[in-house]
């Protein structure tokens, strides 16, 4: 008799647990995506704003502006960085070519870029959102730079990565306008 009383208590203990839980849990949800939603209206492109950034988890905890920046320089970078892998990959497999020539300038500009957005991050961490909005504006650079790289007919191999890159890196810029604000 002992055990099923204390197997009872155990599942209205856990039957509490998870409906507190549960309540508790979904305001505090809601308020952070609405935090991201006000914030992104705020942008010059608020619906690619509030789904890329609510689809990161860090994004969801946010409370400033700044944690968001944070997110959307750092998805910036991965995007920059996973193109520089692409590009570098197609620059071998084309050796000798204008398409391989072409390619290596996209490569610079990218290396560039992301030296900038860490650049960013650094400033943006110590709180210079003037700084960091100007290492950023010089990333933002790049996309547009390597699409117009492709010489001699050569048709750009990284039109959609590099769209990609361009409108993280925008949100990023507004977000950071918003700091300076």
């Amino acid at each position: 008799m002992a055990m099923q009383t204390l197997k009872l208590h155990l599942l209205l203990y856990l039957h509490l647990l998870i409906i507190f839980t549960a309540s508790h849990a979904r305001p505090i949800i809601i308020h952070d995506v609405n935090f991201i939603r006000n914030t992104c209206s705020k942008t010059q492109n608020p619906s690619f704003c509030f789904s890329t950034l609510s689809s990161d988890k860090r994004s969801i905890n946010a409370t400033t502006v700044d944690t968001l920046a944070g997110v959307s320089i750092d998805l910036t970078v991965a995007a920059a960085e996973a193109t520089l892998s692409f590009i570098n990959d197609l620059a071998d497999k084309n050796p000798g070519t204008t398409l391989e020539e072409d390619l290596h300038l996209c490569a610079q500009l990218y290396s560039n870029a992301i030296d900038d957005l860490h650049d960013a991050t650094d400033e943006l961490n110590s709180k210079d959102y003037g700084a960091a909005s100007s290492s950023e504006d010089q990333a933002d650079d790049a996309p547009d730079s390597c699409q117009g790289a492709f010489t001699d007919g050569v048709t750009s191999p990284v039109t959609d990565k590099n769209k990609m890159v361009k409108d993280l890196a925008g949100l990023s810029g507004d977000l950071l306008d918003l700091l300076n604000s």
